[in-house]
């Protein structure tokens, strides 16, 4: 029989170092994670001003070190997830001939922005618009995973 054992020298990383950085590095991409999602909402207003919540990592629980930041604030969900405003039957429909958006599908921000030039007065609107899913939270996770990787395996 051929046999290889690998074995990590014990002065590679002791556990409870390991456990320690994996909670900071947690924490760390939780409050990362926080000032982005604060970012693509930078520019709510009205009944669509929310907090996060924000659950931080204190120790290892069911062999796992997690936390978290989210939100089920409707307008929030709606906007990450993309929805479609359905058609308009009234005679007439006044609006501004422009509209610039806040935010644009996976960027991880939010700029001044609205409906903009003369008002227009029209018939009705017959099909729905559809307004594109922002997606922050895959943004922000693809911002953010290789950042918590990088900060666990590299204070060894």
């Amino acid at each position: 029989m051929i046999k290889i054992t690998v074995t990590a020298p014990d002065d590679l990383f002791s556990l409870d170092e390991f456990v320690q950085t994996s909670i900071q590095a947690v924490n760390d991409t939780v409050d990362a994670t926080l000032v982005d999602f604060n970012k693509s909402k930078a520019t709510f207003s009205g009944k669509s001003q929310f907090q996060f919540e924000v659950v931080k990592a204190t120790g290892v629980r069911d062999k796992r070190i997690s936390g978290s930041v989210g939100t089920d604030n409707e307008n929030y969900v709606r906007l990450n997830e993309g929805f479609t405003i359905p058609p308009v039957k009234n005679k007439l429909m006044a609006f501004r001939s422009g509209y610039n958006a806040k935010t644009a599908p996976g960027v991880i921000d939010s700029k001044g922005g609205g409906p903009h030039g003369p008002r227009i007065v029209r018939m009705s609107r017959r099909g729905p618009t559809r307004v594109p899913a922002r997606q922050f939270d895959i943004a922000i996770s693809d911002k953010n995973t290789p950042r918590f990787y990088k900060r666990v395996l590299g204070k060894r």
